[in-house]
């Protein structure tokens, strides 16, 4: 990974902590300055608004858990154990410092997302409902 990428990285994990312990509104980029030690400046120049940081925020946390469902389905048939596992990820967050579920603490932000957000949100739903509904099948 080269400093280009790992320094993005540093400011998305830094901005999804913030997301799942205080919600979208309540983090600036002031506060990711603070946390991952640089400039307002250099955040800007990853991610131009809180924007752009929110929607490939989203788009990395519903690749991740697309990749956790994908190996689900591939250790067992057996629906039961699927979905024991599936709420054991949502355990998970929560034994990790307290966290939420970032889609989960961007939904009771929904009113006051950008479109761009909205839809990663919407979309990460549709993900878990449309593999909740094959699982159950």
């Amino acid at each position: 990974m080269n400093s280009t990428t790992a320094t993005a990285e540093r400011i998305m994990d830094a901005a999804q902590r913030m997301v799942q312990t205080r919600g979208y509104n309540a983090f600036s980029y002031a506060d990711i300055s603070a946390l991952v030690g640089i400039r307002k400046a250099s955040i800007h120049y990853y991610f131009p608004s809180k924007k752009d940081l929110g929607k490939e925020l989203v788009a990395r946390y519903r690749a991740g858990f697309r990749d956790k469902l994908d190996q689900m389905d591939n250790k067992t048939d057996d629906s039961r154990r699927k979905l024991k596992a599936y709420a054991q990820l949502y355990l998970d967050a929560l034994r990790d410092e307290d966290r939420m579920c970032l889609c989960g603490m961007l939904a009771s932000d929904i009113a006051t997302l950008p479109e761009e957000v909205r839809r990663e949100v919407v979309d990460f739903f549709a993900d878990n409902e449309a593999w909740l509904a094959k699982t159950l099948d």
